[in-house]
């Protein structure tokens, strides 16, 4: 199983860092003069797949936080903040123990 896990991540990443990132190659080709050629295919792919990756993280750490900010996405809550905040009287496990120790010492 976790074989399967370790293949499906690679190629989710293959997918998520190579296609963008070859896509951003073409589209800079013919709006640009600079070419991205090389002679050497594996260095080709390991570009695209690195300009890809650099998209991916100038995406998530600029574009969306400027996205969330105009309100055009907007993130589903989470499972665990969800039951927190369903419960607003329930107590933390250190208010659990400091309100067992004073009944102890009373």
């Amino acid at each position: 199983m976790k074989e399967l896990l370790d293949k499906l991540s690679t190629s989710y990443n293959l997918f998520n860092y190579l296609l963008p990132g070859t896509i951003f190659v073409a589209a800079a080709q013919r709006i640009s003069a600079h070419t991205f050629k090389d002679e050497n295919i594996v260095v080709e792919l390991f570009l695209y797949y690195f300009i890809g990756m650099v998209i991916s993280r100038v995406g998530s750490l600029a574009i969306e936080p400027a996205l969330k900010k105009l309100k055009f996405i907007e993130f589903a809550e989470s499972r665990q903040t969800r039951r927190l905040t369903s419960f607003p009287n329930r107590t933390t496990p250190t208010e659990r123990s400091a309100r067992c120790s004073s009944r102890s010492a009373s």
